[in-house]
């Protein structure tokens, strides 16, 4: 058996999972590293789908199974109902026509509905994976996973309650899935303010943080109307956001997912690959990097106090 690796006993380990829909399942083949060189994991902050592969492991779930769970649930006929409905085929004619028509559709949801799907929606697909009982005391690692109230515009930091409904608050696009209501609040994705949640960890006590977000680069655009030049705008508004928290982790994972969407479900296995590959190649820069310990832990508390979590 491998000798676990603790550089310094009394630092504490961070693991931040980033948002990116089903490129977020690359975390999977970087967590599977990670546990491979024993590498110690003490706290677990997770947004959007970086919420749901930190429950999964925070569970005790092994690497393997969860690898196997998403593969399952990659294929399940709801989700393949997501997939198919932001797939857009690059041919002319009747395909342009049916995309047209699509657009259409997805237009008039966003108009007369919260989502294009129901909270229960999301809720009862992501069940599959997450037990409805469980709550945040029922693991066996320490987990807390982001949303943003939308009223106030404010992140929230979960920590404690039901599990399975704090992850889907995390993980609820807006426009696509309705948000959750709890308490008075209206939450939704964490991804709107903090996609790559570093910050967070200030608040957990962290001394040094590792996060993995899968891809940092703009996708390729080419505007056909000018719903795709507003889209563009939000896109390399989050972009430039990310950036930011993200260079404030002590060390940073970046699988390379950019030729997939976020709704690539069905190459859930290509994508835990690219996962594995990133982990092989920085896997021993990480072990240097833990021996020279934190050097960005002040600058984190000095930006929380401006950029809080409620």
């Amino acid at each position: 058996m491998r000798i676990p690796f603790f550089p310094f006993r009394r630092q504490r380990n961070t693991l931040v999972l980033g948002g990116g829909g089903a490129k977020s399942f690359s975390q999977i083949g970087v967590l599977q590293l990670l546990e491979e060189e024993n590498i110690p994991i003490h706290t677990v902050i997770g947004s959007s789908m970086g919420a749901v592969i930190g429950a999964l492991y925070c569970m005790g779930k092994s690497c393997q199974e969860i690898e196997e769970s998403i593969l399952e649930f990659s294929q399940l006929p709801e989700v393949k109902k997501v997939e198919r409905s932001f797939h857009r085929e690059k041919k002319r004619g009747i395909k342009k026509a049916e995309n047209i028509i699509k657009d259409i559709q997805l237009y008039l949801s966003e108009i007369l509905r919260e989502g294009i799907w129901e909270e229960e929606d999301l809720s009862r697909g992501l069940s599959i994976l997450i037990p409805p009982h469980l709550t945040f005391s029922d693991l066996s690692i320490p987990f807390a996973c982001v949303a943003v109230e939308m009223v106030e515009g404010k992140r929230l930091l979960i920590k404690e309650g039901n599990l399975l409904e704090a992850v889907v608050a995390s993980a609820a696009i807006p426009g696509i899935f309705a948000p959750v209501k709890r308490g008075g609040k209206i939450l939704s994705d964490g991804g709107v303010l903090s996609k790559n949640p570093v910050l967070a960890g200030e608040i957990l006590g962290s001394d040094f943080i590792i996060s993995i977000l899968p891809g940092d680069s703009l996708s390729d655009f080419s505007p056909r109307k000018a719903l795709d030049l507003f889209l563009r705008m939000n896109e390399i508004r989050d972009w430039e956001i990310t950036r930011v928290e993200s260079s404030l982790a002590d060390f940073i994972f970046i699988p390379s997912v950019e030729k997939w969407k976020w709704h690539s479900f069905s190459y859930a296995g290509e994508i835990i690959k690219a996962g594995k590959e990133e982990g092989k190649n920085k896997i021993n820069a990480l072990r240097e990097a833990l021996r020279r310990r934190s050097g960005k832990k002040k600058l984190r508390k000095i930006l929380l106090s401006y950029f809080p979590y409620d």
